[in-house]
């Protein structure tokens, strides 16, 4: 009995020695996992060994400064202002976590387009500044559509594909009469993607047809695209507004999952109605059409009433003492002063043609011609 014993004590060594192996090896696994959970951030997605929030949103933003005559008295204004909103993106962080990197473009333009800075010249925020504040003023005419034609260029030869794209036009919303068409140039760069801000440099701006004019240039909607640079606060509101778009274009991308692709999920239900539009503004005044073809001839009028004139009615006197003298007796037609009477009426109807009608005056002194016997 004692070798049987000595064997199941060994046996019963064996196994706790390999039990006790076990455990540590288990607790040794669960350590390593859990410090592999920790790599990385609860708000980070690993891709590629590096986490997306520390990619930055690019930015490529353009100002187009108006150098035009009507702007003199609001040059450096809008210098200082291009100037503050580029200050206020350095650093800026969005939403997600994650920086903007911007790349400025500055133009200036009045009869003609100076372009002062591309995106492939900037060199900072200091090197920025440098650059506008000894820019000169022009002081000719508002040739606006220049200025986009030029600025949709620069686009499209050095703009990136995943940048957010935003002009800022400023602009009193008169152009000169000799301008191209301003509508077909600004739907070109937006087909490029380019977002319009229309910021309207003075009080007059706001007149309702310049702010018409400055309406169909901006973004949609207007409310978020229109600005005046005399507001209160308006470098504020265009950095939310900025911010706000990089935020909308460069959302946190989502890393692909190795796992495999679930069931498709149930519809949800309908979304509520949306927001009507804003009204657009009035279409611009449409030129004189054509003159119309002449009318059909009217129908002659009825015949008019009047007097007859003093040449019929001197013939109808005439007549009546003709008359008179076929009905009065041989003798007395034969009358020499009666005679004389008449003919002396004759050659005064006939020498007076264009005289009034004779009064009753008249016709009394004639008649006294006639001798009474």
């Amino acid at each position: 009995m004692v070798p049987s014993l000595h064997w199941l004590l060994l046996l019963w060594g064996l196994q706790g020695l390999c039990a006790q192996d076990y455990e540590d090896d288990y607790e040794e696994e669960v350590v390593t996992t859990r410090k592999k959970s920790r790599q990385f951030p609860s708000n980070s997605i690993p891709q590629n060994g590096k986490a997306l929030i520390d990619e930055d949103c690019g930015l490529e933003l353009a100002f187009l400064i108006d150098s035009s005559e009507s702007a003199k008295d609001n040059h450096a204004q809008e210098k200082r202002f291009a100037s503050d909103v580029m200050t206020r993106l350095q650093g800026l962080r969005l939403q997600t976590g994650r920086g903007l990197s911007s790349r400025v473009a500055l133009l200036q333009y009045s009869s003609h387009v100076i372009i002062e800075q591309t995106f492939k010249q900037w060199r900072g925020p200091d090197d920025f500044k440098a650059r506008i504040a000894p820019i000169v003023y022009i002081g000719h005419g508002t040739y606006t559509t220049y200025a986009i034609t030029n600025l949709t260029r620069i686009y499209l030869e050095e703009s990136a594909p995943s940048s957010i794209k935003v002009a800022v036009l400023l602009f009193d919303g008169v152009s000169h009469p000799r301008n191209p068409d301003i509508f077909s140039a600004v739907a070109d760069a937006k087909n490029q993607g380019v977002r319009f801000f229309t910021i309207g440099i003075t009080p007059e701006a706001n007149e309702p047809a310049n702010i018409a004019q400055l309406r169909l240039i901006a973004s949609s909607p207007a409310s978020r695209y229109l600005h005046n640079l005399q507001d209160r606060g308006i470098v504020d509101k265009v950095i939310k507004e900025i911010t706000a778009l990089a935020d909308e274009g460069c959302p946190l991308a989502q890393s692909k999952c190795a796992c495999d692709k679930g069931e498709r999920g149930p519809s949800g239900p309908p979304g509520k109605k949306g927001r009507p539009g804003e009204d657009g503004t009035p279409g611009l005044r449409g030129q004189k059409g054509p003159q119309g073809p002449q009318g059909v001839q009217g129908e002659r009028g009825p015949l008019g009433e009047g007097l007859p004139g003093p040449k019929r009615l001197a013939s109808g006197v005439l007549g009546f003492f003709l008359l008179l003298l076929l009905l009065l007796p041989l003798d007395r037609r034969c009358d020499r002063g009666f005679a004389d009477g008449v003919l002396a009426l004759e050659e005064r109807s006939s020498h007076d043609v264009s005289r009034q009608a004779p009064d009753s005056q008249e016709l009394s002194s004639n008649i006294t011609l006639f001798p009474h016997h």
